[in-house]
C-alpha cells in the first residue's frame, strides 16, 4: 500500500476515534503494510485481519483492541506498543520485537481449520511466535494455548495468570519472569532458562523441563505432579540416596523456620534425602520437598505438613499420628503400614475470595499411593485426590 494512502487512512481514523464526522475505521485487512513506519500511531480497534506487517515499524503505537487475527508480523517492530484487548490469534510473531509492550489479556490461542471437506481431520494450527522477544512486556492473563515460543526471549517478562498449557517454550529466556500462578500444564520447557523466575502458585503438571537452568527457582507451591526435569538443576538440589547428616538436617530446618516466618531463610529442599527413622515429632515443615526422600519409620506424628511435597517418598512404616497433611503432594508415595490415625488429610486453602471457590483450595494427592496396611482410623479424607473408601472393614485402603 502507498505511503500516502496509509497516512490518508491513519488520520481519517482519528477522525473516527474523535467521532468527528468525516471519519472512518482503519481498515488494513489483507493490506500489504511490509517495511513501513508507523511508529506512534493511534490505530485503536483498527482492522488488520490478514495484513502483511513484516517488518513494520509499529513502536509505541497504540494498538489496543486491534484486530491482528492471522496477520503477519514477522520482524516488526512493536516495543513498548499498546495492545491490550487486541486480537492475535494465529498472527506470526516470527522474531518480532515485543519488548515492552503491553499486552495484558492477549489472545495467542491455538486455531482450529475446519475443511469443507468431511472426510479431513480438522487442522490444529499452533501460533508461531518462534524467536520473538517479549522482554520487560506485559503478557499477564494471556491465552496461548499451544502456542510456538520455541527460542523466544521473555528475560523480565511479566507472565502472571498466563494460560500457557501445551505451550512449546523450549529454548526459550524466561529468566527473572514473573510466571506466578501461571498454567503450564503439558508446557515443553526443555533447555529453557527460568534463573530466578517467580513460578509461586504456578502449575507445571506434565510439563517438560529437561535440561532447564532452574537456579535460584523456588518450587515449593510449584504443582509439579508428573514433571520431567531430567538434567536439570532441580535434580541437584540432593542426588537420590545422598546421606544428610544429622548436621545438615538442623541447619535445613532451621532455615525453613525462618522461611516461614517470612525471614531470610530458604525452603527445605531434601529430594532423595535419607531421613530413615528420623524424629521430626511436632515440626511445621509446610511447603517442604521430600521428593523421593527415605521416610521409612520416621515419626513425624504432630507434624504440620501442610503443601509438603512428598512425591515417590518412602514413608514405609512412619509415624503420621495426628500429623496435618492438608494439601501435601504424595502421589507415588510407598505409605504402606503408616499410621495416619487422625491425620488431617483436607485440601488447603491457597487464597481467599468472597464466596467459596474450589480452585482456591488445592487437594492433597494420593494419586498411585501404596496404601496397604496403613492405619487411618479418624482420619480427615474428605476431598483427597485419588483416595477411595474400602469396601471392607480393613484397616488398609486406597
Amino acid at each position: 500500500m502507498e505511503r500516502l494512502k496509509i497516512k490518508e487512512i491513519v488520520h481519517l481514523h482519528r477522525l473516527w476515534l474523535l467521532g468527528s464526522q468525516g471519519g472512518a475505521r482503519a481498515d488494513f485487512a489483507g493490506a500489504d503494510l511490509s517495511g513501513r513506519n508507523l511508529r506512534g500511531a493511534d490505530l485503536r480497534k483498527a482492522e488488520f485481519k490478514g495484513a502483511n506487517l513484516s517488518g513494520c515499524n509499529l513502536s509505541k503505537a497504540k494498538l489496543e483492541e486491534a484486530n491482528l487475527f492471522s496477520a503477519d508480523l514477522t520482524g516488526a517492530d512493536f516495543s513498548e506498543t499498546l495492545l491490550v484487548g487486541a486480537d492475535l490469534r494465529n498472527a506470526v510473531l516470527h522474531k518480532t520485537n515485543m519488548n515492552g509492550a503491553q499486552m495484558k489479556g492477549v489472545s495467542f490461542r491455538r486455531g482450529l481449520r475446519v475443511s469443507k471437506d468431511p472426510d479431513k481431520e480438522v487442522e490444529v494450527i499452533h501460533q508461531n511466535i518462534t524467536g520473538a522477544s517479549f522482554d520487560g512486556a506485559d503478557l499477564s492473563g494471556v491465552d496461548a494455548l499451544g502456542a510456538d515460543f520455541a527460542g523466544a526471549s521473555l528475560v523480565e517478562a511479566n507472565l502472571e495468570g498466563a494460560s500457557l498449557s501445551e505451550v512449546n517454550l523450549s529454548g526459550a529466556n524466561l529468566s527473572e519472569a514473573n510466571l506466578s500462578n501461571a498454567e503450564l500444564a503439558m508446557a515443553d520447557l526443555t533447555g529453557s532458562k527460568l534463573k530466578g523466575a517467580d513460578l509461586e502458585g504456578a502449575n507445571l503438571s506434565d510439563a517438560v523441563l529437561a535440561d532447564a537452568d532452574m537456579t535460584d527457582v523456588d518450587l515449593t507451591h510449584v504443582n509439579t505432579d508428573g514433571a520431567d526435569f531430567s538434567g536439570s538443576d532441580v535434580e541437584d538440589e540432593s542426588q537420590p540416596g545422598e546421606k544428610i547428616t544429622a548436621q545438615d538436617i538442623s541447619s535445613i530446618l532451621k532455615a525453613h523456620q525462618k522461611w516461614l516466618k517470612g525471614a531470610a531463610g530458604q525452603p527445605a529442599i531434601l529430594v532423595g534425602a535419607d531421613l530413615k527413622g528420623a524424629n521430626l515429632v511436632g515440626m511445621d515443615l509446610s511447603g517442604a520437598i521430600f521428593k523421593n526422600a527415605d521416610l521409612g519409620g520416621a515419626n513425624l506424628s504432630k507434624a504440620r505438613l501442610i503443601m509438603a511435597d512428598f512425591t515417590g517418598a518412602d514413608l514405609k512404616g512412619a509415624v503420621l499420628e495426628w500429623t496435618d497433611l492438608r494439601g501435601a503432594v504424595l502421589r507415588g508415595a510407598d505409605l504402606r503400614r503408616a499410621d495416619l490415625r487422625n491425620a488431617d488429610l483436607r485440601p488447603a486453602e491457597v487464597g481467599k475470595a468472597d464466596k467459596d471457590d474450589h480452585r482456591l483450595y488445592q487437594p492433597t494427592d494420593l494419586r498411585e499411593a501404596q496404601m496397604d496396611g496403613a492405619r487411618l482410623e479418624g482420619a480427615k479424607l474428605d476431598g483427597v485426590r485419588g483416595y477411595e473408601k474400602p469396601t471392607s472393614n480393613s484397616k488398609g485402603g486406597a
